[in-house]
């Protein structure tokens, strides 16, 4: 939390560690003084946070297929519960890649079913000029 606000000393280190020390030492509940509207308001602001790190900046970082799938698992949660959605999102996941893999399997491979063709791309160039005999051709694949 604290390189997100741009803290680099290591001074915040040990005064989070030396007031949560002071905190469980304490005689008294320290929680029972406090009121229950401000824990609230917490876990509020870390599910906003959690929501636009993981819904909102995800959608620039990854592809389009991958963000619908995190949408997907995201309603599946809202939905039902974590362990429903987790599971959702992990089968779409897998067939998805399933899928991609059928298709890469069926795309020819290079030089499967393409006949050679002449190559007319270096025949302009004036480095690459040769001299050419009547019935000589450049053949390469397309």
């Amino acid at each position: 939390m604290s390189l997100r606000a741009g803290i680099r000393s290591r001074t915040a280190g040990f005064v989070t560690a030396l007031t949560e020390i002071l905190v469980v030492l304490l005689p008294f509940p320290l929680i029972a003084y406090i009121p229950e509207m401000f824990f609230g308001s917490i876990l509020v602001m870390i599910a906003i946070d959690l929501m636009h790190e993981w819904i909102w900046a995800l959608r620039k970082k990854v592809s389009s297929s991958d963000y619908c799938i995190a949408l997907f698992t995201f309603c599946v949660i809202l939905g039902t519960n974590i362990e429903v959605g987790i599971l959702g999102g992990c089968l779409v996941h897998v067939s998805l890649v399933g899928l991609r893999s059928e298709a890469k399997e069926m795309t020819p491979k290079r030089g499967e079913g393409q006949e050679l063709l002449p190559d007319k791309s270096q025949e302009n160039n004036v480095y690459f000029a040769e001299e050419k005999k009547e019935g000589d051709m450049d053949l390469a694949y397309l």
